[in-house]
């Protein structure tokens, strides 16, 4: 099955490996992801880089100059939230089916997607739908499962409007999933989350300070490396 029609766009390019491959890990050599966004979103003013966000992308420079991406501890949760993460695709699914079982919305797994009008930055969807829209997925310890009754928490909505904002998509719908709830006492929780042009071009603003940050120092470091040499 190829792509949706609304994700054929110039400049946007989909890999086909699969998430969690060497390949994969390998694509996302010193960019920008999704996951790490909310790295660079402190603070009001775009044009400075905090703390946090120096830390975040200089570990990018590292990488960039190792030409090997860091290998990040998985934890038991993190393991459980990937093992679960297509069960909750196909809950949503049927959600959605549920809602409209005539003409329901689809949703179809997706590689890490570029993008030519964001220079630096990449992001791994959970999932994207046949309405323009697309999916990230949650599978919390069941301490924390019924938090997102509540709502979604800023991270997530950081994350989901940077796959917005790379894909052009409207909206995502998050899905929170716990394989310790039975379906009929809250095992899905969903969310839809509409598209924030507001920050989505604050957001963009912010990656491309961050880009030449990471530009500016690989050069500098790579001088300096060649300086300790000669």
């Amino acid at each position: 099955m190829g792509v949706f029609n609304w994700l054929k766009q110039d400049g946007l390019f989909i890999s086909d490996n699969p998430q969690g491959s060497q390949e994969w890990k390998d694509e996302r050599l010193g960019l920008i992801t999704g996951s790490q966004i909310f790295n660079l979103m402190g603070g009001n003013d775009s044009t400075v880089l905090l703390k946090g966000a120096k830390t975040y992308l200089n570990g990018l420079v590292n990488d960039i100059i190792r030409e090997k991406v860091k290998d990040i501890y998985v934890s038991f949760d993190m393991q459980r939230g990937t093992d679960l993460e297509p069960v909750a695709r196909n809950r949503m699914g049927e959600r959605l089916k549920k809602q409209n079982p005539i003409d329901p919305e689809t949703i179809q797994e997706i590689g890490f997607i570029t993008s030519l009008k964001w220079e630096g930055c990449g992001t791994s969807l959970d999932g994207v739908t046949s309405e323009c829209g697309t999916t990230e997925y949650k599978c919390r310890t069941i301490d924390n499962h019924m938090d997102h009754l509540d709502g979604v928490d800023k991270k997530t909505i950081y994350q989901a409007q940077f796959g917005m904002g790379i894909t052009g998509a409207k909206y995502c719908l998050f899905g929170a999933y716990s394989d310790e709830f039975p379906i009929d006492k809250g095992d899905l929780i969903m969310h839809k989350i509409e598209r924030d042009e507001d920050m989505i071009l604050d957001m963009k603003a912010r990656c491309e300070v961050a880009v030449k940050y990471v530009n500016d120092k690989v050069s500098e470091r790579r001088k300096l490396i060649q300086d300790q040499l000669n």
